[in-house]
């Protein structure tokens, strides 16, 4: 998740990435964009935004309405839930872990060959067709 993303920058001072196109136009002065979100203290957003403190999920929901941008612009608000629903689901965790380390490979193999990005259109379907016993550790 540290990885410098094609397409993306920093927030200044944060570890939230926001695809560029998405950002207002300017400069953001976090103090300015920080009193506008009445639930949090500019303190405490400022931690959250520079990954001091966790990022809490409402206010990503916050920000995400101040820029005007879709909530599911924060990779940490996807990962949040995503790690509630493998939580409440476990049984679906050995589909997404084999799921998403394929996709992964893929990826890394593309960035590796040099052509760039990753297609989502066109990647092979992962089979989850044979039966996972319980307590056993998927192969990736």
């Amino acid at each position: 998740m540290n990885r410098r993303l094609p397409g993306l920058i920093a927030v200044p001072h944060a570890r939230l990435r926001l695809p560029r196109r998405l950002l207002p136009k300017g400069r953001i002065n976090l103090r300015t964009f920080c009193a506008g979100i009445a639930e949090y203290d500019y303190s405490t957003l400022r931690k959250m935004i520079a990954g001091a403190i966790r990022l809490q999920p409402r206010a990503m929901e916050l920000m995400a309405e101040a820029l005007r941008v879709p909530r599911e612009t924060f990779l940490e608000y996807q990962v949040f839930h995503i790690t509630e629903a493998l939580e409440a689901h476990p049984e679906i965790c050995p589909y997404v872990y084999r799921t998403v380390l394929a996709r992964a490979r893929i990826m890394e193999e593309l960035q590796a060959s040099g052509r760039g990005g990753m297609p989502l259109r066109g990647l092979p379907i992962v089979d989850d067709e044979e039966p996972v016993e319980r307590d056993t550790e998927p192969e990736p």
